[in-house]
């Protein structure tokens, strides 16, 4: 993951921002400060632009808050937490290591290396749960015996997003290096995010995906 613009820290932790986040800023604010005067009429343009920025900056505030509470929950697991870095359209909050939480599996199933699970295949695809989205990454090994290897959050599925996940699996152990199977719904981002970190990909389009995709385009 690319180290971003260094923000600061809040309690120790690293806090950076992706370039898109600049993107986003202009967006907003310009998006703010041209539409203001259409429902409250009556102000300086200076004033709708700064409406506009501090729109724009409690946004990104809020998305940190976001983050900040995932960092809070994963070191009261007992986990370390190495950085936030916020995106144009979300937060990645960076966890090392593994749960000592004994009676936690899931964390602990979902946190550990890789290296011992002799995987042959990936399946990966995105859950969208109301607003939010969360890319989910299922390995299997040679005996078909399914592990559950990661989950983040973002708002889409998105390159920049499915491309932190692997990377975060190639730090884990994944050996990035042999032909692995790679199961997706058909989304150019995960497609792109599998071509870059992965050298010997075989990308297999999941069937009832594409099944569903050629339903919604027949006459009802």
């Amino acid at each position: 993951m690319s180290d971003g613009i260094p923000l600061g820290t809040i309690a120790g932790l690293p806090v950076r921002a992706n370039w898109s986040v600049l993107v986003l800023l202009w967006l907003f604010a310009w998006s703010l400060a041209t539409t203001l005067p259409q429902t409250v009429p009556g102000y300086h343009t200076r004033d709708y632009w700064v409406a506009g920025v501090i729109g724009a900056v409690v946004l990104q505030m809020s998305l940190l808050a976001h983050e900040a509470t995932h960092a809070v929950v994963a070191r009261r697991a007992g986990m370390e937490v190495s950085s936030v870095t916020l995106w144009m359209f979300g937060g990645v909050t960076r966890i090392e290591g593994r749960s000592p939480d004994s009676a936690n599996p899931v964390l602990d199933r979902v946190l550990r290396s890789t290296h011992q699970l002799d995987l042959v295949a990936l399946m990966i695809d995105g859950v969208h749960l109301a607003k939010a989205c969360c890319i989910v990454a299922l390995g299997i090994n040679i005996d078909g015996v399914k592990h559950p290897l990661a989950l983040v959050e973002g708002s889409t599925e998105n390159a920049t997003l499915v491309t932190d996940l692997l990377v975060d699996l190639r730090e884990r152990c994944l050996d990035v290096t042999r032909p692995m199977l790679v199961g997706l719904d058909g989304s150019k981002g995960l497609r792109k995010a599998i071509l870059d970190v992965l050298d010997h990909p075989v990308i297999q389009r999941c069937q009832l995906h594409k099944i569903r995709n050629v339903k919604d385009h027949l006459p009802q």
